[in-house]
């Protein structure tokens, strides 16, 4: 698809000329020609939507055909391109992503063949699946505290590039009508000067078109640090935690983005509320979700 370069794209490269992106693993600058490559594909994606939108495709039509993981999408393409773009070729090999051996309810990797985690035989969930990149090893763990504290926002473009590419054929299968973050109270919004969820849905929802809301929950109590409770704290801590701000369209689709999954707490009140609001059935999809505890 060819298009004319744009005032956004010498924009970005100016950037990069002047603050090298680095990649998010090893530190290393990422080459100009390839944050240059990167840049392209990436217009490519938008003109590619603008392109559908305007000729009165739904959006639902719009990801199932032009979405990273189909075969022949549009983007497949320009996977490489945005690869390259945001990491080393190197480091990309050594990212451990979660495959096929996972819960079937939450998506948390499994060793011995079962198809639930031990969380998962012994609670009922209200959302119908969730699915998870990797696991919460001590360098998921640092990275993640590098994105929350030490604002390392450029993991977050590389993650939902990656969640796009992997999750994005899963993500169509469901047909999700809205995408939605996990919020965060206020305070630690003022703390951390972002919502690194927030940040996901929106690269997420570009990459395979789907609209992003953030109007529908807010978290309207200040809780405790999840990390430091176990499973039953965690549940009661995070009770009325939520509330239910404005209404969905009744029995729709709904995706819930968090970066942490370990034993399902926050993704249940969120499912929980999201319901109220409307929801006929709520997924989610986390970074990186904790090991399976054996009962």
């Amino acid at each position: 698809m060819k298009i004319n370069v744009s005032r956004d794209f010498v924009t970005e490269l100016l950037k990069d000329m002047i603050y090298p992106e680095l990649c998010p693993i090893c530190g290393d600058a990422i080459p100009i020609a390839d944050r240059a490559a990167y840049h392209k594909a990436w217009e490519r994606m938008q003109h590619f939507r603008k392109r559908c939108n305007s000729s009165g495709l739904r959006q639902k039509e719009i990801y199932l055909i032009g979405g990273l993981t189909a075969e022949e999408g549009s983007f497949r393409q320009e996977l490489s391109m945005l690869y390259d773009g945001l990491i080393c070729p190197g480091c990309q090999k050594e990212l451990k992503l979660i495959g096929e051996n996972c819960c079937e309810k939450c998506g948390k990797r499994i060793s011995d063949g079962s198809s639930l985690c031990s969380d998962c035989k012994q609670h009922d969930r209200s959302f119908v699946q969730c699915r998870s990149l990797m696991d919460y090893d001590e360098r998921m763990r640092d990275i993640m505290a590098d994105i929350k504290y030490n604002s390392k926002r450029e993991y977050l473009s590389l993650f939902a590039l990656i969640t796009a590419d992997r999750l994005g054929k899963w993500i169509a299968e469901k047909q999700i009508d809205y995408i939605i973050p996990v919020p965060v109270h206020e305070s630690r919004l003022r703390k951390r000067g972002y919502n690194q969820s927030e940040i996901l849905c929106e690269d997420i929802g570009l990459y395979l078109g789907i609209p992003v809301r953030k109007d529908i929950i807010a978290r309207n109590k200040k809780t405790v640090a999840q990390k430091e409770l176990n499973a039953g704290e965690r549940l009661l801590n995070l009770q009325q935690a939520f509330a239910v701000h404005k209404k969905l369209p009744y029995g729709c689709n709904v995706l819930v983005v968090d970066d942490i999954y370990t034993t399902g707490s926050t993704m249940e009140c969120c499912s929980s509320c999201l319901m109220r609001a409307g929801a006929g059935r709520v997924f989610g999809i986390s970074i990186c979700s904790g090991e399976d505890k054996k009962a």
